[in-house]
C-alpha cells in the first residue's frame, strides 16, 4: 500500500510504502517459536523461580498476589511486635 508523503503530489518518489502483514502471521510465529522456546528453557531450567508469566503451572497474577501478601504480612508483624 502506498500513502502520499505530501498531499497533492502523488509522484512515486514522494510515496511512503506501508507493508500490511496479516495478524495470522504473528499467531503462527508465536505458536512455532514461542512454545518451542518455552519448552526448551523449561527443560534446561533456564528460568529463575521468580519468573511467573507464560510458564507451565504459573500465572502472572500470582506474582502480584505474592507481593501483596508479603507486604501485608510485614505490616502486620511490624504492628504486633512493637
Amino acid at each position: 500500500m502506498l500513502v502520499e508523503k505530501d498531499r497533492g503530489t502523488p509522484t512515486i518518489s514522494r510515496m511512503r510504502m506501508i507493508y500490511l502483514v496479516e495478524s495470522n502471521l504473528n499467531f503462527v510465529t508465536r505458536l512455532m517459536w514461542g512454545r518451542e522456546f518455552m519448552k526448551h528453557n523449561e527443560k534446561f531450567t533456564q528460568f529463575h523461580d521468580n519468573q511467573y508469566g507464560g510458564r507451565q503451572g504459573r500465572q502472572g497474577v500470582s506474582a502480584a498476589l505474592n507481593k501483596k501478601i508479603t507486604i501485608d504480612m510485614a505490616r502486620h508483624y511490624k504492628e504486633t511486635w512493637f
